[in-house]
This record gives structure tokens, C-alpha cells and sequence, in this order.
């Protein structure tokens, strides 16, 4: 039996664990569920071990397959169910599987169901792939996680039940959640992310609610915090910026919050400001890599330190090196080790010789921090702009975007020019028409002139990925 199964069904009370649109459900259910799920599975699954892609939208149901599948001795590899057929057959191609298991929405006529089966409102398929016993890791990694695809080609990593246990459990202790603590997940469970606002609540104990994707709008985010009384609220800052737009009239609507947690890419000092201004609450930022999981949180924010992402959590040790690897403590690449990190990348030795390197994870994200030992995100390693000879990081121009009221998404990336090498292009969309002159004019408040964009592109919206981070590689051709 997986560790980490074993230790959230080890409450049977009748308070509630997982809440959705459709269901309560309490802790002793979801012990029982979890063990008929597998019953089910055993009856269609061999008793070789096989690796297993699985999808779907969030949902109690989902997360009980998952907890399920942990408990077999099979590998799990999580797909975004927002991923195409064409997307997923690239990944197995890659990485070839033995069976697919996907929600009923998900199903497509490329893949051949072999077996279905219901969990209350949903039914999931489980479809046959490759009858082949080569492509099985013989390791006693568990759960795979499928990441940076909109950057590049995806790569594949893995941890442990015994690794998944340990980070789970260091992020609920360092955070103090108890069984009284409820988090609202609306992020997918399939990418890390979600995974960290769902399973250290349930790890001491608490209760996780689900809404389904085309329901996690800022208006109904906001009342169901509100009549729910949600403890733990984490997002991106599109999500965020969003609920700045908000009508709602209620007072008090956040006040139940004990985190609110902002990650997955840079929040802007107008958002952190103008969200403290409307809702009386701070947003903390957070930042973390799929590879180790949270690796620092801003928990004790002050005006002169809102932009970091805090210190560093306890049980990970951190680094900053400097181009040559030689440590610097006030400005370089963050690097970082513990126990529950993955160590390589699946199927992708160039991807792991860069990144892994004697038992640390080298991060490619240039930090720097300050007396207190607070950390700021400066830039990635290998992201810059190189204007005349200057070297530019797309995030600080995007925070400053961000920071204008009318700039609702903005991605920044660099684009050839045979006189300067590269000119800064914007791609952005905006809550009200507002002139490419004016945003240049706002931008020389916090930038220096060679900083200001040269290009500005207006979409309507930007494409985004799963977590809502704008996917780079639509634009940057």
C-alpha cells in the first residue's frame, strides 16, 4: 500500500474530505472509495507492473482514481486534459505507455477503449496503447509529472511514494494545516501545482474543493470563498487580475482566508497593491519548481519586501552560483537539493546533464536577495534580450506591463534586428482600449528607455496553459 495513501486514510471520520460541484465527500467514504476504484482496476489492470497516462478534469472522482492508482504497483504519468490528441501522441511517441485512462469527455476514436467504468457522475476509459514491456522504468518511481511543453519538448519526471510523502507532509507541518482547514483548488491536479493545494490539506487531515474549469471564474471564485469559507486560496496572477475586475458588492469576501497564495509566474507591484486595496488581504507570493515542489513562501510580507517570494522552506538546501558555479550570495542561479527532489528526466539525458548536476537541481532562474535572506525572481538564466550589447530579463518588462490598469495579460520575448541584434517585442491584451504610445509613456515610470518595448502586439486574449501562464511559444516563432 502506498505510504502516502496510507497516511490520508488513516482519518475514517465523518468530516468532509473532497468537495466538487456534485459531491461531499467525508473521510471514511473516501477510504472506501479508494479501495473499490482499485478493486476495479485490479480486474482490468495485470498484475505486471505498466505505466499508466492518466486525464481529467477536476473533480473528488479524479483524485480518488489517483489515490487509487498510488496504491497499485503501476506507474502514473499526469496529462493535461486540456492537451490534444495530437499533443499526446507526440508525448507517446516519447514516451510510450501501455494503457491510456481518460474521463468520458476526453475520449477520442484514436485510442481503443478496452474497458469503462463509473465513479458516481463520471466514467472513465481505460485504452489500450502498446502491449510492449521494454518501455516500464525499473526504479521505484511512482508518479510522473509532464511539464514545460509550451516552452519546448516536454520533459518527464518522477518521485517515489516515499518522496510524494515527504514533500506533501514538510509543506503541511511548515504551513500549519489542520483538519479545519479547507482549500479551493483551481488549478489542475494533473500539474504540480495543483497537486500542492490539494494534498497537504489532505495529508493532516483537511477538506479540498474542486469547481470545474469553465466555473472558476473571479465572480464565482470570490462567493464560493465567501460562503464556503475557504482557508487556503492559491492562483496565478491572471486569476487574480481578474478578480481586481470584479462588481461583486459583498464586504468581507476573502475574510475567511488564512494563505492566499500567488505563484507560477511574476506578480506585479500594482497587483499586489491594488489586491490588498480591494480585499483587505495580502497576496503571498510563492515560488517553486515541479522538480522539488514550493521551494520558498513570502509568508511575512512588508511594503519593502512584497515582490519576493520569501525565504527558503526548511528541509531544502539553496544555493547562488554564479556563471562559473562559484557560490555568491547576493546575486546569480538559484540551486537547490532535499531528500524528495527528482534527480533526471525521463527519455531526455540533455535536459538532465543541464539541469541535475552532483545531487543538485540547478534551477536556470537568476535570484537575488536581500539583508533578511528574502529571495526576488530577476530573471531565467537562458531568457534574456540581448539589445545593443544590453542585457534585458522579458520578466521585469512584464511586470511593469502588469502594473499599468488597462494591461490585463502581457508576455515579452525578444525578436531579431540586424542593426541591435534583438528589439523588445509585447504581446498583450487589455481590460480597455488604451494606445501603444500610452503604454510606452506608462513604462517609463519603472523602466529605463532601453528597457521600453519596441513592438507592441494587441490580442484580444493570449493562449494560455493549464495553470493560466501565458503559453510562450504561440507567439514567439
Amino acid at each position: 500500500m502506498s505510504k502516502l495513501v496510507q497516511h490520508i486514510t488513516q482519518y475514517t471520520n465523518d468530516a468532509i474530505a473532497l468537495v466538487d460541484e456534485q459531491n461531499a465527500i467525508t473521510h471514511h467514504q473516501l477510504k472506501n472509495d479508494i479501495d473499490e476504484i482499485e478493486k476495479k482496476l485490479h480486474q482490468h489492470l495485470t498484475e505486471n507492473k505498466k505505466r499508466i497516462f492518466l486525464s481529467g478534469n477536476n473533480c473528488s472522482e479524479l483524485l480518488e482514481f489517483l489515490l487509487a492508482l498510488l496504491n497499485t504497483k503501476h506507474e502514473i504519468i499526469l496529462i493535461d486534459p486540456r492537451s490534444s490528441v495530437e499533443e499526446i501522441q507526440s508525448i507517446l511517441e516519447e514516451t510510450p505507455c501501455h494503457f491510456l485512462i481518460l474521463e468520458d469527455d476526453l475520449l477520442s476514436s484514436n485510442f481503443n477503449a478496452i474497458a469503462s467504468f463509473s465513479i458516481r457522475e463520471k466514467q472513465y476509459h481505460i485504452c489500450e496503447y502498446s502491449t510492449e514491456d521494454c518501455c516500464v522504468i525499473n526504479s521505484d518511481l511512482k508518479l510522473f509529472f509532464c511539464t514545460s511543453g509550451s516552452t519546448g519538448k516536454a520533459k518527464i519526471f518522477g518521485f517515489t511514494d516515499e518522496q510524494l510523502l515527504s514533500q506533501f507532509k514538510n509543506i503541511a507541518d511548515y504551513l500549519g494545516f489542520t483538519e479545519n482547514d479547507k482549500s479551493l483548488c483551481q488549478l489542475t491536479i494533473t500539474h504540480g501545482h495543483g497537486l500542492m493545494i490539494s494534498i497537504p490539506i489532505l495529508v493532516n487531515g483537511g477538506c479540498v474543493h474542486y469547481l470545474a474549469p469553465q466555473h472558476c471564474k473571479a465572480d464565482n471564485v470570490l462567493q464560493y470563498v465567501f460562503k464556503h469559507r475557504i482557508s487556503l486560496l492559491s492562483g496565478v496572477p491572471y486569476q487574480y487580475n481578474m478578480m481586481l475586475q470584479s462588481n461583486l458588492k459583498e464586504k468581507n469576501l476573502l475574510k475567511s482566508l488564512r494563505f492566499c497564495f500567488c505563484g507560477s509566474a511574476p506578480m506585479s507591484a500594482h497587483l499586489a497593491t491594488a489586491f490588498q486595496e480591494k480585499f483587505g488581504i495580502h497576496l503571498h507570493q510563492v515560488y517553486g519548481i515541479s522538480e522539488i515542489g514550493p521551494i520558498c513562501f513570502n509568508l511575512h510580507q512588508q511594503e519593502e519586501n512584497k515582490l519576493s517570494v520569501g525565504k527558503v522552506i526548511p528541509n531544502i538546501d539553496y544555493k547562488i552560483v554564479d556563471e562559473n558555479g562559484n557560490e555568491n550570495n547576493e546575486e546569480g542561479e538559484l540551486v537547490v537539493r532535499a531528500n524528495f527532489m527528482t534527480n533526471a528526466y525521463l527519455n531526455n539525458e540533455e535536459a538532465t546533464t543541464l539541469t541535475f548536476k552532483n545531487g543538485w537541481i540547478y534551477t536556470q532562474d537568476m535570484v537575488k536577495t536581500d539583508e533578511a535572506k528574502n529571495i526576488y525572481i530577476v530573471g531565467r538564466k537562458s531568457n534574456f534580450i540581448n539589445v545593443a550589447g544590453y542585457k534585458i530579463y522579458p520578466i521585469e518588462i512584464e511586470k511593469a506591463l502588469l502594473s499599468i490598469d488597462a494591461i490585463k495579460e502581457a508576455v515579452v520575448f525578444g525578436v531579431e534586428d540586424a542593426l541591435k541584434g534583438q528589439l523588445i517585442k509585447a504581446v498583450v491584451s487589455t481590460f480597455y482600449p488604451i494606445t501603444e504610445d500610452e503604454i510606452k509613456q506608462a513604462c517609463k515610470q519603472h523602466l529605463a528607455n532601453y528597457k521600453i518595448p519596441h513592438i507592441i502586439q494587441f490580442e484580444d486574449a493570449l493562449q494560455q496553459t493549464a495553470i493560466h501562464k501565458v503559453e510562450l511559444s504561440a507567439y514567439k516563432k
